[in-house]
């Protein structure tokens, strides 16, 4: 099996001395970068940091599995998640004393700076670029504004973008309880997640009582134990959690109310949508919307049956891996611009 090389780098913000921004490393150490030479970066969603794409249960590391098949990859943590700053409003006990942190505008500079990073230490000008749910959108609003010259290829997994409706109940804390229409206005800073409120989020979603069918049990502990060991804070309430940032959910009830955060139609850059079957997180009539919506020459939907909105940890993993290294892999994409 090829070695692979992990490491960390902390680099500050351009625009926020204080922010520190962390971005994982994975390279093996057989083999030429299958996408010839692109390094690609991977944004997380709203709920779990970059630890979602580099599980601690080594084979069900999808950062891993990317580089051994060749390619340089790379994980942010945005403001406020995983090993990246957390701003002095995490501080606060309270967190309705201050409003929704890290919108998806707020880390369009985070995404840059982690890009311009990456491609000084390679000498390229563009990267790949991978966002899963939230990140889908603050990856698609990146690609859809002048920043899309920074990337070659997009690949968005479990797209979020105009919904205009949804199943699942996660989020719903987002919502005015006296206006719909509304962002709920005690929504605050961020919020904690607790094993159980993500364990449930995640079940819902897998249509037996075996959840098993989907998901090995050890996954999903290994995972909210991660995540855990991310924010020491949350080892010492009860029941345990992580603090998560809310300016996200800002972002989906955006999402789920019709509005979208970004327009699909100036994205011309080559893209993938890719997602489970049984994610109504990312639902099949909102991913087809935006399908529609892209402007991009070059575009495909990909959906793998049996899987949820966190399929890339689930059974059907691998599916989802064939299909954005063989659009990443792909030597006769257009990739100039409409």
């Amino acid at each position: 099996m090829d070695k692979l090389t992990h490491e960390d780098h902390f680099i500050a913000s351009s625009v926020a001395p204080d922010l520190k921004l962390r971005i994982r490393e994975r390279v093996g150490q057989a083999g030429a970068n299958p996408a010839g030479g692109v390094p690609l970066l991977m944004v997380h969603g709203a709920t779990i940091a970059s630890v979602l794409w580099d599980h601690p249960l080594e084979h069900w590391s999808w950062m891993n599995r990317l580089a051994r098949d060749g390619f340089h990859v790379y994980a942010l943590d945005v403001r406020g998640y995983g090993g990246s700053s957390r701003a002095p409003v995490f501080e606060d006990r309270n967190p309705q004393n201050h409003p929704p942190y890290a919108r998806a505008s707020d880390v369009q500079q985070d995404i840059e700076d982690a890009i311009v990073y990456i491609a000084r230490r390679h000498g390229v000008q563009e990267v790949d670029l991978l966002g899963g749910s939230w990140g889908s959108i603050t990856c698609g609003l990146f690609a859809s504004s002048e920043r899309a010259r920074y990337v070659r290829r997009l690949v968005l997994y479990a797209p979020i973008y105009d919904e205009g409706h949804t199943k699942t109940s996660w989020w719903h804390g987002a919502v005015d309880p006296n206006d719909p229409t509304q962002v709920n206005p005690k929504l605050g800073a961020y919020r904690w997640v607790t094993r159980e409120s993500l364990l449930s989020r995640w079940d819902e979603e897998i249509p037996f009582d075996n959840k098993q069918l989907w998901r090995p049990p050890e996954v999903f502990d290994a995972l909210f134990e991660a995540c855990l060991a991310q924010d020491s804070t949350g080892s010492n309430r009860e029941p345990k959690g992580f603090r998560a940032p809310n300016g996200t959910l800002v972002d989906l009830f955006c999402a789920y109310t019709g509005k979208p955060v970004f327009d699909a139609s100036q994205i011309t850059v080559p893209t993938l949508l890719v997602r489970g079957d049984h994610d109504d997180t990312s639902s099949r009539i909102g991913s087809l919307k935006l399908f529609d919506a892209l402007s991009a020459q070059t575009k495909a939907y990909v959906e793998v049956g049996n899987g949820a909105h966190f399929v890339i940890l689930e059974h059907q993993a691998q599916a989802v891996h064939q299909a954005v290294t063989g659009f990443l892999n792909e030597t006769n994409v257009n990739t100039g611009r409409i």
